[in-house]
Parts: C-alpha cells; sequence; structure tokens
C-alpha cells in the first residue's frame, strides 16, 4: 500500500497531528517574551536619545532638507585654506603684526593664526599675556569679515569656501569663548567684548546668507569643528538653492 493509501486509511488528518501547546510551557516562555520585548525597546529609546542629543544631528537634519529639496551639490566643495585666492587680501602682515620688511607668505601668516593664543606676545608691552586671546579673536575677526565680503563668485572656488569656513567656524568659536567669562578674565578693554560680538554678528549673518544661496551647506562644516553657534544656525537655515551652480 502506497503512504497516501495508508495515510487514508488510518483516517488522520493533517490538522489531527496538530496538539495545543500546553499551558505550563506557554507560562515558562511569557516573561521571556516581555523580557526581549522590554530590551528591544529600551535600547532603542536610548539610541534615540544620544542621536537627539548628539551635535551630529543639527547637521544631519540640515541635510534632510537638502535632500528633500533635491539640489545637486554634487562634486568637490572643500579644498584648502592655504591656497586660497582670498588670502592674500585677507591675511596681511599688518594684520597679523608681522613688519613689512618681513619676507613671509600668506599661507604662513595663516598657520601662525592658528597658534596658541598663551604662546603669543601681546600688541602692546604691559600689557597682560591673557589679553593675547582677545587679539587672537580680533585677528579671527578680521580674516572672517574680509572672507565674507567676498562675492558669492569667489566664494565658489573650493579653497575659497575652506577659509570662510576655517575662518568663521574659529572666529565664532573664539568670540563666544571670550563673551561667555567676566571681562577680567582676559583682560578685556573698555569695548573689546562689545566689537567683538558686533562682528561676530555680522560674521553669522553673512554665513547664513551663503547656507542659503547654497554657496556654503552643512556638509561643508564638520561636526567637531563648528561650533554651537554655527550648528545652530545651519540646523535653523534652509537651503534655497545652488548659487554656484547658476555662477558657472
Amino acid at each position: 500500500m502506497t503512504p497516501t493509501g495508508e495515510f487514508g486509511k488510518r483516517g488522520f488528518h493533517p490538522q489531527g497531528s496538530r496538539r495545543p501547546a500546553k499551558p505550563a510551557e506557554t507560562g515558562k516562555m511569557r516573561p521571556l517574551v516581555i523580557g526581549i520585548v522590554i530590551g528591544v525597546v529600551a535600547t532603542s529609546a536610548y539610541v534615540v536619545v544620544s542621536l537627539v542629543r548628539s551635535p551630529v544631528m543639527p547637521l544631519l537634519m540640515a541635510e534632510l532638507k537638502l535632500a528633500h529639496n533635491s539640489i545637486d551639490f554634487s562634486g568637490t566643495r572643500i579644498g584648502r585654506s592655504s591656497t586660497a585666492p582670498a588670502l592674500p587680501l585677507c591675511v596681511t602682515k599688518n594684520m597679523v603684526g608681522v613688519d613689512e620688511s618681513i619676507e613671509v607668505t600668506p599661507d604662513i601668516l595663516l598657520t601662525a593664526l592658528k597658534g596658541d593664543p598663551r604662546d603669543r606676545v601681546t600688541r602692546e608691552p604691559g600689557t597682560p599675556r591673557e589679553h593675547a586671546v582677545i587679539e587672537l579673536a580680533q585677528m579671527w575677526g578680521d580674516v572672517a569679515d574680509c572672507v565674507y565680503h567676498q562675492n558669492t563668485f569667489r566664494l565658489c572656488d573650493i579653497d575659497n569656501r575652506a577659509l570662510a569656513v576655517e575662518a568663521g567656524s574659529i572666529f565664532i568659536r573664539q568670540s563666544d569663548k571670550i563673551a561667555a567669562q567676566p571681562p577680567a578674565t582676559y583682560a578685556a578693554q573698555p569695548g573689546e567684548i562689545q566689537a567683538l560680538q558686533s562682528v561676530r554678528g555680522r560674521v553669522l549673518a553673512a554665513m547664513q546668507n551663503q547656507v542659503q544661496n547654497g554657496v556654503l551647506i552643512a556638509a561643508d562644516f564638520p561636526s567637531s569643528f563648528a561650533p554651537p553657534a554655527v550648528r545652530k544656525m545651519l540646523n535653523e537655515t534652509e537651503t534655497l538653492h545652488n548659487a554656484c551652480a547658476t555662477n558657472k
């Protein structure tokens, strides 16, 4: 007799072979399943909270805005600030306090600006060493202000764009650090902190304008480099078009 015939002869039915689970086994499994579900929910909540608190989140949201707008920003965007065409215009010997008779190139002056302010000598003899922090911020303010005064076409150059990102970020970080401390911390003279804040506001507004135009985008600012004020601006600013694409 074939297996099929034997199956029919004995009167077995496929559903008849299914036995209900024992209540005791179901009861044992329920706490395990509940524990797994709770663990998954807790882990997911931790990941979400960590992402929201991360400094990367504002830049991610800004990137999502660009994706939603479907604006093309392909290609190399960031070059080298040390070879920026705007560097000789915005970083000069006089600005850095170097004698005109000394032979030094703008890229060397830029490197000098990136040095530790604690190793710098103040401009005026007898000025407390702490004041070097303010003097360095003033220099970076002059550089950033100059760079962001360049027209859109010049800032579309990848090296000039690198200089804009670098100078603006460094200056805003330094000015915010100074403003967060009592004036005596860095031996600030009357009006110096207010002057720094005025330049800061002008640079940040110019930076925001270039983000709206697509000359700068969130991806141009590394999350570990951009100060909180810049990350906040990037998160709150929508890029409307790519001005560099229309200027080609």
